[in-house]
């Protein structure tokens, strides 16, 4: 990945990726950051029972505490350098002053520490930033609400909605109108993109199948959030004759993909389409966007944000029966 794409992708992550933590519950937070840390060397276990790391205050089923972890609001354990503690602290300085979480640029923050982003840990950063917000007792909360995207439960295909003007917000609005909208007559546009596997896959290759083709992007922080739903779908529907296409749109090369994707140990390929070209044939500006295509490859249902796997099960299961 060369050095541009770094810089801009970890400042996208920092902003978008403290948004997704902040739309969960307390202790969802604690347990992701917890799986962060783990990886990372600052927590000190998981829990015996499911694998799950754990919160010092959580107990397995049998009763017993389960093993230390450092808390949120304790990022010394981190094990920071001074380079990226002078980021963190710039970032939740930020954060304070304008009580939200804004569209941080690489530029900016560049200019502001004076240091370079180049071959900075980007989950690192992220959990650091989120802990260090802990720490200070930031209202999270609040944060959370002000978030455009946690309101949509969607970002643009082009960035996160948190600097979206309000003529954007009001198409953004019409978008999201549509989310589970049923069509009779919409062909779905063929389309032939790479996968992270090194082969490309075209969509009118799987006329005879339903297919469920979902729209991504990397600075998403819900469209991360979608993968693991998908994962376990897959393995539910894939002997029914069902396709799920994961499509991630302007968010880099395949190979841009592949540096973090191939960490994730998913099921499944991603294909590729580095230009916003297949959202406009779709007529989508919103990801994750969800579109239920029937065997004869028409449009059958659209939906628009993030769907949990109760939503996705149903329709999937839906989808299958026609």
């Amino acid at each position: 990945m060369n050095s541009k794409i770094i810089r801009n992708s970890v400042a996208t992550f920092i902003a978008v990726g403290v948004i997704g933590y902040l739309s969960m519950s307390a202790g969802s937070v604690q347990r992701r950051l917890c799986s962060v840390g783990e990886k990372l060397g600052f927590c000190q276990g998981t829990s015996a029972t499911n694998g799950m790391a754990t919160t010092p205050d959580d107990t397995s089923s049998s009763g017993a505490q389960a093993s230390s972890c450092v808390s949120a609001g304790n990022v010394s354990g981190a094990k920071l350098t001074e380079h990226e503690r002078k980021i963190v602290d710039y970032v939740c300085n930020r954060i304070a002053a304008e009580g939200k979480v804004p569209a941080f640029s690489s530029a900016e923050i560049e200019k502001a520490t004076g240091l370079s982003l180049e071959e900075i840990s980007e989950s690192k950063l992220r959990a650091a930033v989120l802990a260090e917000l802990t720490r200070r007792n930031i209202n999270v909360d609040r944060l959370a609400s002000a978030s455009n995207c946690t309101k949509f439960s969607a970002c643009s295909v082009d960035r996160d909605l948190s600097s979206a003007t309000d003529e954007e917000l009001e198409r953004y609005t019409q978008e999201k109108s549509q989310d589970g909208a049923t069509f009779t007559n919409w062909r779905a546009p063929d389309l032939e993109l790479p996968t992270t596997a090194g082969h490309r896959v075209r969509l009118s290759e799987h006329r005879g199948k339903p297919v469920a083709l979902v729209f991504l992007s990397g600075h998403c922080n819900h469209s991360h959030d979608t993968l693991p739903i998908l994962a376990e779908l897959k393995a539910k529907y894939e002997s029914q004759g069902l396709v799920i296409l994961p499509v991630f749109v302007n968010s880099g090369s395949v190979e841009d993909i592949k540096s973090w994707s191939s960490e994730l140990d998913l099921s499944y390929d991603l294909l590729v389409s580095e230009s916003k070209d297949i959202s406009q044939a779709y007529d989508s500006r919103m990801v994750p966007s969800t579109f239920l295509i029937d065997r004869k490859g028409r449009i059958m249902k659209k939906f628009v944000g993030f769907k949990d796997k109760v939503v996705l099960d149903q329709v999937f299961g839906e989808l299958v029966s026609l």
